[in-house]
């Protein structure tokens, strides 16, 4: 009993110590806020479009971190820098891409050791769901791509 107390007193002592002198644990990376997203062929830092591609920290950042992505294309599609800033007290932040030619690439986001990757398909037009909900297919110059949403309305509960 005495020695679990005196652990527990000292990792408290340590958590403690590292938070007051600014060695917390380092920030890491949960992912990519989606999985896929498209970019405008010839787009230059632009945001990736129907959703913002965002990349998201585990925790507020502390200080301004920067986040490796690397594109597996450079033909097709890259990044200015190599990566993205997230600033201090941020949790997430856009990632502006530009479309050089038709293609799909996987980009991966690096930070401590953690990686994540999510898929940007360059096209020369995003792809849409009609009102009537149908499913919109778009060849990208590689794998058919399938984008599917639903704009079904809402039934009024059972009574």
């Amino acid at each position: 009993m005495q020695v679990a107390k005196a652990v527990t007193r000292t990792l408290v002592l340590a958590l403690t110590l590292a938070c007051v002198s600014g060695r917390a644990s380092a920030v890491g990376i949960v992912g990519f806020n989606v999985a896929s997203s498209f970019s405008l062929l010839g787009s230059v830092d632009a945001l990736t479009q129907p959703v913002d591609l965002r990349i998201l920290l585990d925790s507020v950042a502390a200080s301004d971190t920067f986040v490796s992505i690397t594109s597996s294309d450079l033909s097709v599609l890259t990044l200015s820098g190599g990566g993205i800033t997230i600033p201090a007290g941020v949790i997430a932040s856009s990632v502006p891409v530009s479309g050089l030619k038709i293609g799909a690439v996987t980009l991966t986001a690096a930070l401590n050791g953690v990686e994540a990757t999510a898929l940007v398909s360059v096209v020369t037009a995003i792809p849409t769901v009609p009102e009537n909900g149908t499913v919109a297919l778009l060849a990208a110059g590689g794998p058919l791509l399938l984008w599917v949403a639903s704009r079904r309305a809402r039934q009024a509960p059972a009574a």
